[in-house]
């Protein structure tokens, strides 16, 4: 094949040029689907990501495939433009980006792509004689047919470029999926570890590790060595058999398991099917594990797993089809773990009418769980027995986000269905449990107001005439110091709603809670040297109340400065998780998938009052802890019951009074494995042991 100029124009050239750096860059996107537009592209590679921000690729690679690609869009294509084509696809990473493309346009059967496919064919011909590109066309031929779904001939095609250029890094990859498919465990395990830095090559070499390894049969199954060999030879077994055996078993189907799933999960990347998987990553961009999730959903609930029986099944062994069968239709259900041993097992029941008990052989999950914490996930059967397994992506839920995410599933546990993909429905309201990023946080008193640092120096005449008529107006101490959190409610009990304390160097205004507990709403300094009194309060209505409080006694008071400021004032620019990146940003508005800064975390934020012995260091949280306890107790919070009626009602109200102690053990659990003090929080064990239910 000899060597041609490039078949596009300088001009042309230069609009390939400005194209790839558009969809890289994303900064004028009408500018973009104009120039795919005149160019006879697809408008779906707006939205590739091989292309977007961040993609595989440089801008060379980038720019060479686009040309390429334009250039097989045209009708008539001269021998001159195929030898630039081949010129460009000799260069194993564009003819990877290409042969992506191909295989997408050849899975969506656009009615115009026949024209396209036609010069796919005309490639092969004029690169007779020339292994790089002749092998570069072969694998362009297979991408058209695995589009269509024609597995054996796309195979047969792929093996064809492979002998032409074995080191073609795409067909490679290929072959080993096919190969794996087949069973081929130790060839598709050279094949795959020999581009081990090909991403989806490498998520396919942990499952083949084993496989690659002959299974033996079992030693039970076996005659003793020096017994006659079952085969009728006449000679011992240990000379004759026996070498054959332990290489000529099937592994168990548990162990194939593992790899049918891999197969799965690669057969959903191909650039025919991705798109699905890239929107729904595109709406969490979140951690790995979230992203095995979104590719779960993508194979069960997008339809790549009934695609991949419909064109590959036939690879398989009957028993990997039986199986397959049934992971068609095993449905994602939101489970709580019950217990566990780590590192070896761990038991899970369904919160949403699924099984009530599975037990588990899981070194790895039973390592990353707690007893209560909440997991999304499809257990799939891993032999035809129907033992389960956590083969796929899990979803780790924050429990003080149950009831929401039990709402996601109004009857049961969710079917495999496109409906749970599609629509932004169910999906985008459980990846807003599962890892929604965190607002800007906004601090709030229990009036509702804006929590703001203030203080306010006021100029008197006679600061200490004033100074000691305030103190005329404080609430005697106790008598007796309060030792327990029974003293404590008794106080509760006898102090009026709104009240000041002498602390000995400030004045304390106190407001009463009904919830049993007191809040320092502002305090009073005496500066008597300088006749000032400086007010402090953590809001601007709260220091008006104040400086009035003050004036009563002296209306002359003067200000003297007065200062203010916000929490973020105060702490610096907030950085929370809030912010989309710029290509966070760039993909969701490319796939139309439009949202909201998250909604701000509105906290409140108080100086808690507490008039005890600061000597004895657990007492405060003692209190703290017992009025907490008590303030669940008395909450009608579960169908306007509280716990104690709620058990007593027996059914769904009994079973979310359980839930609501099981809360309160996971937060409390989860603090101390931060390290956080638990004293002040209420004690699970208190509350059973107050409501009568066991352990």
């Amino acid at each position: 094949m000899p060597k041609t100029p490039a078949s596009a124009s300088g001009a042309a050239q230069a609009g390939i040029d400005v194209l790839a750096e558009l969809l890289r860059s994303g900064e004028d996107d009408p500018e973009a689907e104009r120039i795919l537009e005149n160019a006879g592209l697809p408008s779906a590679l707006l939205t590739d990501p091989d292309f977007g921000p961040e993609g595989r690729f440089d801008q060379r690679c980038r720019a060479g495939a686009l040309a390429a690609l334009t250039d097989l869009r045209r009708q008539d294509i001269s021998p001159a433009i195929l030898g630039s084509i081949l010129d460009r696809l000799v260069d194993p990473y564009i003819v990877d980006l290409v042969a992506d493309q191909i295989e997408a346009e050849a899975a969506r059967r656009v009615p115009d792509s026949t024209a396209w496919f036609a010069h796919v064919d005309a490639l092969r011909a004029a690169a007779k004689g020339v292994p790089a590109a002749e092998a570069a066309a072969a694998l362009l031929q297979a991408r058209v047919h695995e589009g269509r779904g024609e597995t054996d001939e796309a195979r047969r095609q792929t093996e064809q470029a492979l002998a032409l250029a074995p080191d073609l890094f795409p067909a490679i990859r290929d072959r080993a999926e096919y190969e794996l498919c087949s069973g081929n465990w130790a060839r598709a395990w050279q094949l795959a570890s020999s581009i081990e830095d090909d991403d989806l090559a490498s998520n396919l070499l942990w499952c083949l590790d084993t496989l690659r390894k002959p299974a033996q049969v079992p030693r039970a199954a076996r005659p003793a060595r020096n017994q006659p060999c079952p085969c009728r030879s006449g000679r011992k077994y240990k000379a004759c058999c026996e070498g054959k055996d332990t290489g000529t078993a099937e592994h168990h189907l548990e162990r194939r398991a593992p790899a049918l799933y891999a197969m799965l999960a690669t057969y959903s990347q191909r650039s025919a099917r991705r798109a699905l998987y890239d929107r729904l990553r595109a709406q969490v961009p979140g951690s790995p594990a979230t992203f095995m999730f979104c590719l779960d959903l993508a194979i069960f609930d997008g339809g790549a797993a009934a695609a991949f029986m419909a064109c590959r099944g036939h690879l398989l062994r009957e028993d990997e089809r039986a199986l397959l069968d049934r992971w068609l239709t095993t449905p994602l259900d939101l489970y709580e773990v019950t217990w566990t041993k780590p590192g070896s097992r761990l038991r899970l029941r369904s919160l949403v009418g699924g099984p009530q008990s599975i037990e588990l052989d899981d070194r790895a999950f039973s390592s990353s769980v707690g007893r209560l914490d909440l997991v999304l996930a499809r257990l799939q059967p891993e032999n035809l027995d129907g033992k389960l397994r956590a083969l796929g992506g899990l979803a780790w839920l924050d429990r003080g986000k149950r009831r929401s995410t039990v709402k996601l599933f109004p009857t049961s546990p969710l079917a495999p269905a496109p409906g749970n993909v599609e629509g932004g429905g169910f999906t985008q309201r459980a990846f807003e449990l599962i890892d929604a990023p965190a607002g800007p946080l906004e601090l709030t008193t229990t009036d509702g107001d804006e929590v703001r640092f203030c203080t306010v120096v006021l100029d008197l005449d006679d600061a200490d005439a004033v100074w000691e008529a305030l103190l005329d107006q404080c609430e005697p101490a106790p008598e007796q110091r309060i030792r327990t959190a029974d003293d404590y409610r008794a106080l509760h009990t006898r102090m009026p709603e709104k009240f000041l304390w002498n602390t000995g160097e400030e004045i304390e205004s106190i407001v009463k809670l009904d919830t049993g507990g007191f809040i320092n709403v502002g305090t009073l300094a005496l500066d008597d040297l300088a006749g000032l009194i400086k007010v402090s309060t953590n809001s601007e209505q709260r220091l008006d109340a104040l400086i009035e409080l003050v004036r009563a006694q002296a209306p002359d008071a003067r200000v003297f400065s007065r200062q203010t400021q916000t929490a973020q004032e105060l702490a610096g620019p907030q950085k929370h998780e809030g912010r989309a990146t710029a290509r966070d940003r760039l993909v969701r508005r490319r796939l139309g998938l439009e949202f909201a800064e998250p909604a701000p975390r509105r906290i409140i934020y108080e100086s808690y009052f507490l008039p005890v012995d600061f000597e004895d260091s657990g007492l405060a949280d003692r209190i703290s802890r017992v009025t907490m306890t008590g303030n669940m107790l008395a909450a009608a919070s579960i169908d306007g019951m509280t716990p104690a009626q709620a058990l007593a009602a027996g059914g769904e109200p009994r079973l979310e009074a359980l839930a609501l102690i099981d809360d309160c053990e996971w937060s409390r659990r989860r603090k101390a494995e931060n390290g956080e003090d638990v004293t002040a929080m209420p004690d699970p064990d208190e509350l059973r042991q107050a409501l009568g239910v066991p352990r």
